[in-house]
């Protein structure tokens, strides 16, 4: 099987190019190590980032097998941590949840990755949810048609897609592979949409089980 890595991004401030440019480094000594594709992609609109748009975007971009959505200022893992993730969906997994959620370096460890220096293990805030960052089969994907582009800005989404994945595939593996992976601060963004996303993921809770694979594909 192969394996590439969908990171929504939209250069939307300079910090966040920063940011980019910073983990992009370290995407690319992994992808020297072991054989990993890294598509950066937008979503082509204006107004509120949509991380599902983007995200489905990356997809049709490449005919790897496995799949791995990401943020783009989380830290990338190992690249004998990416192996142990594409060993286990190729030994049948639908998708499986890869970390237990995340913690943030501080503005301080932040800056001394801009310049190049080691920041030591993150000491800011901890953000529990093992939803955050999934991986997923293609064939998986392309059968739910990937992720609800309904959701704009930021939040939810991720939610969402856990939930459709977990109950329409309970095969798949829900137990974290690792604990926390490490993202770089960022100053809160934009929440606009934040309550219409919220509203849109409590209709997931409308349809039955056995009818939400359903629900889902009439979108």
């Amino acid at each position: 099987m192969s394996l590439a890595v969908l990171v929504p991004y939209r250069p939307d401030n300079d910090r966040r190019v920063r940011i980019y440019e910073a983990t992009l480094k370290r995407w690319i000594a992994i992808d020297a190590a072991i054989d990993v594709e890294v598509i950066h992609c937008g979503d082509g609109l204006q107004g509120e980032f949509s991380y599902s748009r983007a995200a489905n975007r990356a997809r049709a971009k490449t005919d790897a097998q496995c799949l791995i959505t990401y943020s783009v200022d989380a830290l990338p893992p190992s690249a004998q941590f990416l192996e142990r993730i594409e060993a286990q969906l190729c030994a049948g997994l639908p998708w499986s949840c890869i970390f237990a959620g995340q913690q943030r370096f501080t503005p301080e460890q932040t800056g001394v990755i801009f310049d190049g220096g080691d920041p030591g293990p993150a000491a800011g805030e901890i953000c529990m949810g093992r939803e955050a960052l999934m991986a997923v089969r293609a064939d998986v994907w392309d059968e739910l048609r990937g992720m609800d582009e309904r959701f704009v800005g930021w939040g939810a989404e991720d939610m969402a897609f856990y939930k459709v994945l977990s109950t329409v595939y309970p095969q798949g593996c829900d137990v974290p592979t690792e604990g926390l992976f490490q993202s770089l601060w960022h100053p809160e963004t934009s929440r606009l949409a934040w309550w219409g996303n919220v509203e849109l993921m409590r209709r997931y809770d409308e349809p039955p089980p056995d009818e939400l694979k359903a629900w889902y594909l009439a979108r």
